[in-house]
């Protein structure tokens, strides 16, 4: 049915101008919810009824009731149903008014309302309804075949429709009614500039070992929002479960919006850049991520080149590679209350010129290599109040500059917190490191600069904080307890300095010295050690400032001559 926007006149029968009203109100509704909120689409349209009708009582307007309504082309079975629900109570709220006026009179009040805001005039705030508009578009190499939405909004019982329509009824299925609905996509959607596409079932994207499809918003809008999408493979009966020849994807690009929520995104996505599972590529391309599950993609999540989009309260499993990865351009994206775990390389990766990102309060458990890595240049990030554990490298800071780790919980991973690759301007501050197979702040390279202080560091397998290389600040307020080592100082980690520390109950050396020249060690507690510290290597002595206290040690300052090659000695 043609609605008002379309300019087709009104018949004049009242039964017929109601349904188109009820359909108008319906999209204009809907309209409203999606662009500016649940609480504002009932309060304000209720407002602006009373305001325009001078208190008119529509009891008697007759709208159809719920399940009677047209629906128009386009919007989901639950999106009509919110419409009419908002419908209602915008009407009920002019009940108080003053008798008499009649049910035409009272029924051309709201018609008038509806012809306004479907014609986009709702005080310069809705836009113009347009019905969606879908093409069969044919690739000018290969000859593939895609359904296009060139303008207007649809979901996908829409699409079916609009497909069917086109002679290409195979391109969107019904594949299941029961417990829920469930669509299969057959051919590639593109949606355009000026279309919008609402995907709030389950949506199954072809995905074979001979072909598979993408769904790709090019410009336009595309909202997957109680969605699940997933690779099908009809033969096996399932997803897609290899993704190295090729898979279903999803993808935003060339200035188009891709929201994520309360959705699962599963099995989608290979090694190839654009199709990595759900990405959103090439700048002014944005969108979120709130409230989403993404399992089994190639990458969880990928961003590269695009606006900041808002990332939070997901899960990211099971990548074959990284769980999130935000590339170049993925400046001030907020990272907030999700979750990284199981998957194949890192939990998340800031990595390309990200900048000015905060990771906060996530959890990244069970990845292979690191939970959290800031990488290539990545400046000015923030990653704190996380609890990151059970990964090879808990936090990782390679090549970053400006990077401030505070307020962790760090535990059971091989190594901590890694500050490595030329890493300068590191902060690590008001952390808790513990029970790391191996080190619990390792700084390891010659470029690298770093202040740790205030963190509490114990239990760590080897020692609480390693310096292979690197100019480091370690202090002041660091408590390393129950480590082998609190602190080690070896080979090339010139002009170290630790500074205002306690180093107590270490199972070996509170400090462990391989080089001498040029450290300053002042002002720490150096109590109940074995060894309150030792110097392995022959050459000049350090010199240590009266104002260390050392008490409680089995043995005081220890010289070790310069030994043969073999076993660490600090090692578990």
């Amino acid at each position: 049915m043609s609605g008002p926007a379309s300019g087709r006149s009104f018949p004049g029968e009242p039964d017929q101008l109601e349904e188109e009203v009820a359909e108008a109100l319906a999209t204009f509704v809907q309209e409203v919810r999606e662009n500016f909120g649940e609480e504002f689409a009932e309060e304000w349209l209720a407002e602006w009824l009373v305001e325009r009708s001078g208190s008119a009582t529509v009891d008697d307007v007759g709208l159809p009731a719920p399940g009677e309504a047209a629906v128009p082309m386009g919007t989901t079975a639950s999106a009509a149903a919110g419409a009419d629900r908002r419908q209602r109570s915008a009407l009920a709220a002019t009940r108080t008014a003053r008798p008499g006026r009649s049910r035409r009179q009272a029924f051309a009040l709201v018609a008038s309302l509806a012809l306004l805001v479907v014609g986009g005039a709702f005080d310069g705030h809705a836009r113009r309804v347009q019905p969606a508009q879908v093409a069969v578009q044919t690739a000018p190499t290969g000859g593939v075949e895609s359904l296009v939405v060139e303008g207007g909004t649809i979901d996908l019982p829409g699409l079916l429709r609009e497909a069917a329509a086109l002679d290409r009824a195979a391109a969107v299925q019904r594949v299941a009614s029961s417990p829920a609905p469930a669509y299969l996509l057959t051919l590639p959607v593109t949606v355009r500039p000026g279309g919008r596409l609402i995907v709030d079932v389950e949506l199954r994207l072809l995905s074979t070992p001979e072909r598979f499809v993408g769904l790709e918003a090019r410009g336009g809008s595309l909202r997957l929002q109680g969605a699940t999408v997933t690779s099908w493979d009809a033969a096996a009966g399932g997803p897609d479960t290899s993704a190295a020849d090729g898979r279903a994807y999803v993808l935003a690009h060339d200035g188009a919006d891709l929201e994520v929520t309360d959705s699962a995104v599963r099995l989608l996505g290979y090694d190839e850049p654009g199709r990595y599972g759900i990405s959103w590529s090439s700048a002014d391309t944005g969108g979120l991520i709130r409230q989403s599950g993404f399992s089994g993609n190639f990458y969880g999540a990928h961003s590269q080149g695009s606006r900041p989009i808002e990332v939070t309260e997901s899960v990211f499993e099971d990548s074959v590679s990284y769980g999130l990865n935000l590339r170049s351009g993925s400046a001030g994206v907020p990272v907030t209350g999700n979750v990284f775990r199981n998957n194949g390389s890192h939990g998340v990766i800031l990595a390309e010129a990200c900048l000015g990102v905060v990771v906060r309060d996530n959890e990244a458990y069970g990845n292979r290599q690191n939970g959290i890595v800031v990488f290539e240049g990545s400046d000015q990030i923030v990653v704190e109040g996380n609890r990151v554990h059970d990964n090879e490298i808990g936090i990782s800071l390679s090549g970053s500059t400006g990077a401030v780790v505070r307020d962790n919980g760090v535990w059971a991973n091989t190594t901590g917190i890694a500050v490595q690759d030329a890493a300068t301007g590191a902060v690590i501050d008001r952390n808790r490191v513990s029970g790391n197979r191996q080190d619990g702040v390792l700084i390891s390279s010659d470029r690298s600069t770093a202040t740790v202080s205030t963190n509490r560091l114990d239990h760590n397998g080897r020692a609480g904080v390693w310096v292979t290389d690197g100019r480091v600040v370690i202090g002041p307020g660091n408590t390393l307890s129950d480590n082998v080592s609190g602190v080690r100082l070896v080979d090339e980690s010139p002009e170290a300095q630790v500074v205002g520390n306690s180093l107590r109950g270490n199972y070996k050396d509170g400090l462990s010295l391989t080089v001498v020249d040029g450290l300053r060690i002042d002002g720490n507690e150096i109590t109940d050690n074995a060894v309150a510290f030792s110097v392995r290597n022959a050459g000049d002595a350090a010199t240590f400032v009266p104002d260390n206290v050392l008490r409680g040690n089995e043995l005081g300052p220890e010289r070790v001559r310069e030994r043969a090659p073999g076993p660490d000695p600090a090692a578990p």
